[in-house]
């Protein structure tokens, strides 16, 4: 089919024209905002990822000093306690050892006490 340009076909192919160059526009205008939005939101995803990371790192990091300072107390703790519990087994033995002493030094020799 040929095309003549006469006053009946110049005004629809204006149109057609015009219509077309409006649709591409409109098409990739919106193409390209909804490759923007597309890039905004895989780039506003990775900032709330790299913050989450940030805020658990720095939870754990704050879990951990909490656990190896309770770990120091009890350990302080527990050293006190072993070292009040071996005084007082030296000591009963001291008092063991006394009073065998005494009870033996009266019918044994020193050298066999």
């Amino acid at each position: 089919m040929r095309i003549v340009a006469n006053e009946r076909t110049i005004p629809r192919l204006h149109l057609v024209g015009t219509l077309i160059i409006a649709i591409t526009l409109t098409v990739s205008l919106g193409a390209f905002f909804v490759w923007r939005s597309g890039a905004e939101q895989q780039a506003s995803l990775q900032r709330i990822a790299a913050s989450a990371s940030a805020q658990q790192e720095s939870r754990l990091r704050s879990e951990m000093e909490s656990a190896s300072s309770y770990i120091e107390f009890t350990r302080q703790r527990t050293q006190d306690v072993l070292k009040r519990s071996i005084r007082d087994q030296v000591d009963t033995a001291m008092q063991i050892t006394q009073s065998i002493y005494q009870r033996e030094i009266k019918s044994k020799p020193v050298e066999e006490v």
